[in-house]
């Protein structure tokens, strides 16, 4: 791919927010060193797995586009770190303008993670930071990330860090 002008530059991007914005829901499996460490390579196995074989669901390795006969259009992709690598594994479920941050999640989570939250709406409280009796549903709001103002990592998390084009 070669980028000569600026336009051309705004032109990719505007294609790459578009196939972005057309899945229903993108798994984002936290790939930083911390959360790698902590298993989440098996986690975005499991997910892809689950995935793969879900009834009504079209599975994109590409940025998602859609296909007939499928109700739900999925991405599993793997990012960056997600900035609060001790309690991964870490893995957000985006849907719209709608986030859900997951912490320590294990293998055995997986199934529930998609049944209830990826094909469902349900948000599963047991997965969620907590602190001093209050739970955290998305990243902006847990305390450590909630006083940041990220400039340089802005987009850190959640774009598929193996994209050129998400980028």
């Amino acid at each position: 791919m070669k980028i000569e002008t600026r336009e051309a530059l705004q032109n990719l991007r505007a294609g790459a927010r578009k196939e972005i914005d057309s899945c229903d829901c993108r798994i984002l499996v936290c790939s930083g060193t911390g959360c790698i460490a902590t298993g989440s390579n098996k986690i975005y196995e499991r997910l892809l797995e689950i995935a793969k074989d879900a009834p009504g669901v079209t599975l994109e390795f590409k940025p998602c586009g859609g296909g007939e006969g499928h109700e739900h259009y999925l991405g599993v992709k793997k990012t960056g770190c997600q900035g609060i690598c001790e309690l991964g594994p870490l893995v957000r479920i985006q849907k719209g303008s709608k986030t859900i941050q997951y912490i320590k999640v294990q293998p055995e989570d997986c199934e529930e993670i998609f049944e209830r939250s990826v094909l469902g709406n349900e948000v599963l409280e047991h997965l969620l930071y907590q602190q001093k009796g209050k739970t955290y549903e998305t990243p902006e709001e847990i305390p450590f990330i909630a006083k940041q103002t990220r400039i340089a990592l802005a987009n850190c998390g959640k774009l598929d860090a193996e994209s050129l084009e998400e980028y």
